[in-house]
């Protein structure tokens, strides 16, 4: 009988360290593989983690603004061109607009009833286009003819008259600009010389009073 009890005790003692050591291993176990899903979704989180520090802004933010003049400085631009003062025009526009890439002025101003226009660069303040255009004529510049055409004509100035006006107006000379068109034609009653010349990629045309070298209009390009 005592040897039975022995026996069932050391079978018994047995059992519990092997349960023991079961459990250990299954905890170890469980452990180890909750550390592991741990540090993998650890790493999982820090891999797919976006550092915007990295992140490069836009191009347009890094370019710096360019400064423009201002509309009064466009103004005198025009009035200096012009050789004329504020008080002595009317403006009738000053607006910017964009073309082509390019910021710029557009003036118009009226004086002695004649209209004068500019386009300006809105950075440089260089001027792209310029043109003034006489709105009314003066009737005694005109020709009168009779009916049976036989009563006389003023003399007209000559065509090398013509473009000597023209190019003392652009501050030119003849050997620096080559001459596209010199033409005569007669609009609104009066003879006028057309004037068109090229000088360092800009067009000029004039339109010049064929009886005392008035510039009746003038465009640059």
């Amino acid at each position: 009988m005592k040897k039975i009890t022995i026996s069932t005790i050391i079978l018994s003692t047995c059992l519990g360290f092997v349960g023991c050591s079961n459990t250990v291993g299954l905890n170890n176990s469980y452990e180890s593989s909750t550390t592991t899903s741990l540090n993998n979704s650890s790493e999982n989180t820090n891999s797919n983690t976006i550092n915007t520090n990295n992140i490069p802004y836009s191009t347009n933010q890094n370019l710096p603004t360019q400064n423009t003049i201002s509309s009064d400085e466009a103004k005198q631009i025009a009035l200096q061109h012009a050789n004329l003062s504020d008080n002595q025009v009317t403006f009738i526009k000053v607006s910017q607009d964009y073309d082509d890439g390019i910021k710029k002025y557009e003036i118009e101003f009226y004086y002695n009833n004649t209209e004068y226009d500019y386009e300006i660069n809105a950075y440089s303040g260089e001027i792209l286009k310029f043109d003034y255009d006489a709105e009314y004529y003066n009737p005694s510049n005109t020709i009168s003819y009779s009916n049976s055409q036989s009563s006389s004509t003023q003399n007209l100035i000559s065509s090398d008259e013509a473009k000597n006006i023209a190019l003392q107006h652009a501050n030119l000379t003849d050997n620096q600009v080559t001459f596209i068109k010199v033409s005569k034609d007669y609009d609104d009653g009066i003879h006028i010389y057309e004037v068109e010349f090229h000088y360092n990629n800009r067009e000029y045309n004039y339109d010049i009073n064929a009886i005392n070298g008035t510039i009746l209009s003038y465009e640059q390009d």
